[in-house]
């Protein structure tokens, strides 16, 4: 199996994993214990990660990259408008 097909796999894995949290959160309307800074840090990772791949003009990074991007940003704005939702009022 090449390089490549695996690079492709892992970033398929890496991508559908967010899927789950994504589905619950917007689910639910709740983040209870989910971490703000770990997406802001997967965010920024993803924004890091394009500046690398953009001279190597490859549309299979683009389009990854791209998606886990917007999956990260996605769980970043579900935190932040969520947060707090799940706290009982007294």
């Amino acid at each position: 199996m090449s390089r490549r097909v695996l690079g492709l796999i892992s970033m398929l894995c890496f991508t559908g994993s967010y899927l789950p949290q994504l589905v619950r959160t917007f689910r639910t309307r709740r983040v209870d214990g989910v971490s703000t800074s770990y997406w802001v840090i997967v965010v920024l990772g993803y924004v890091s990660g394009w500046f690398y791949i953009l001279p190597l003009r490859d549309p299979l990074l683009f389009v990854t990259y791209g998606a886990g991007l917007g999956c990260a940003l996605a769980m970043l704005a579900g935190c932040l408008a969520f947060r707090g939702s799940g706290r009982r009022r007294r």
